[in-house]
């Protein structure tokens, strides 16, 4: 089957004030395909995601979703690509501590539409797969429930692509194993595709192609 063009960076450039982090990037990430982006701190890789996200504006070049252009157009219109095509996981879970894991998640079906009896049911027991407490607070889950809490919110809403930003990067090693695994054979499996900010080559490793990122020279 035809792998369907995701995601479409086309000469990205992204600035801090008067400091250029990257220019002319291009990168594409097809359905069921998983993309790590590397390199060391300051060069712009959380940038690179909140630029696809929506939530930056790159100072050149184009970003396309699924088939709409979410770079240099509306704040409006870019929330609501965001909201059509995109799922995200971030450090820290970013995750709401006074409701429940099966609360959590509903949340990011809310964004679309009412969540229905059957959708809540699916949301228990894709938590339950991933080995999450639906009815436990957030607050008190473990840093690996969060992150897998996270995960089933990223993925409640079907989106069509995945972004991660360090998703692994407050875990001791075998939660981080166990999450890692999970973020890429659900994407996998589900045909969506993935981008992924990190710092660990082990996660790294898990994605089907890298992305290095380098400080500018200057020189």
């Amino acid at each position: 089957m035809e792998k369907m063009n995701l995601l479409d960076v086309h000469d990205l450039e992204c600035r801090i004030g008067n400091r250029t982090l990257f220019s002319y990037l291009n990168l594409r990430v097809a359905s069921g395909e998983s993309v790590a982006v590397v390199g060391p701190s300051g060069v712009g890789k959380t940038t690179l995601l909140m630029s696809i996200l929506g939530f930056q504006q790159p100072a050149a070049g184009s970003i396309t979703v699924c088939g709409e252009r979410i770079s240099h157009v509306s704040a409006g219109e870019r929330a609501r690509i965001r909201r059509m095509y995109m799922g995200s996981v971030f450090q820290e879970g970013e995750l709401f501590p006074e409701l429940t894991a099966a609360e959590n998640v509903a949340v990011a079906l809310m964004l679309k539409e009412p969540p229905s009896s059957d959708s809540i049911g699916e949301v228990r027991t894709m938590l339950d797969q991933l080995g999450v407490p639906p009815d436990t607070l957030a607050g008190k889950l473990s840093g690996g429930e969060r992150q897998r809490t996270a995960l089933a919110r990223a993925l409640a809403s079907e989106p069509q692509i995945v972004l991660a930003d360090e998703p692994t990067g407050s875990l001791d090693t075998g939660t981080r194993d166990r999450v890692a695994r999970d973020l890429f054979e659900v994407v996998r499996s589900h045909g969506m595709g993935l981008l992924v900010v990190t710092h660990d080559p082990y996660v790294a490793g898990l994605a089907d192609s890298t992305l290095e990122l380098t400080a500018p020279d200057h020189s």
